[in-house]
């Protein structure tokens, strides 16, 4: 999932430079601002994606020592 939401900012942030690049104004700070926030969903669910899998660790740790 977090890959997906990376290619997908990838392909937005390409469609911002070519709206850009030609003379598109209006929709650039909207734009930038959809950018920025779907590359913090995306941090975000790379750092979520690590914590379920230290507590799978932990979980299977713990019941092998019970």
């Amino acid at each position: 999932m977090t890959w997906i939401a990376l290619a997908i900012q990838a392909i937005s942030i390409g469609a911002i430079l070519l709206s850009v690049s030609l003379g598109g104004r209006k929709s650039e700070i909207d734009a930038s601002m959809g950018a920025v926030t779907g590359t913090l969903m995306a941090l975000i669910l790379f750092i979520l994606a690590r914590v379920f899998r230290v507590g799978t660790e932990m979980r299977s740790e713990l019941e092998g020592t019970v």
